[in-house]
């Protein structure tokens, strides 16, 4: 049987590393994610104001 929390663990280190190693080398990068993080934020938050107003 396959310890699916083990492979997600491996999975995501994987990632963030991958992640990590592309930040760190174009400077680009680090606005485009911060940039992403906000718009994911923004678009959690913009929907519930609308849905109170009606």
């Amino acid at each position: 049987m396959i310890d699916y929390g083990e492979v997600v663990g491996d999975g995501i280190a994987a990632g963030l590393g991958m992640l990590w190693s592309g930040i760190t080398a174009n400077p680009w990068t680090v606005i485009l994610f911060a940039a992403i993080i906000v718009g994911a934020l923004w678009l959690q938050l913009t929907p519930t104001r609308r849905r109170r107003r009606r």
